[in-house]
């Protein structure tokens, strides 16, 4: 099994499996490279950076499986000089979120 290092949500997981061949790497495309040469059975990953590098190198023939072992929360950072935009910024995506188009994004 190989996974991208610093992926906590990952890391935590695994702790409690005692896996002995978890393979952490850096890039997404040697994780998917490492199941494309046999190297590892499985590629724990974010499925939209993994389809992206997937598009890239059309050799890799590694089959995504659905559905998504887990939906992870994302949130937005704003840097302090952009204060200002964090109220509007909230209420748009709050608008989004109620009409469902952050689902779709997610999807």
């Amino acid at each position: 099994m190989t996974y991208l290092a610093g992926m906590v949500s990952v890391e935590q997981r695994l702790q409690g499996l005692q896996l002995k061949n978890a393979l952490p790497v850096i890039t997404l495309e040697q994780a998917l490279r490492s199941v494309a040469k046999g190297r590892a059975d499985v590629a724990v990953l974010p499925g939209t950076e993994a389809d992206y590098v997937l598009a890239r190198f059309a050799d890799l023939k590694i089959q995504k499986v659905q559905p998504a072992l887990e939906q992870l929360p994302m949130y937005h950072y704003i840097h302090r000089k952009h204060q200002a935009l964090v109220k509007p910024l909230t209420e748009q995506l709050q608008r989004q979120q109620t009409a469902g188009s952050v689902n779709e994004l997610q999807q």
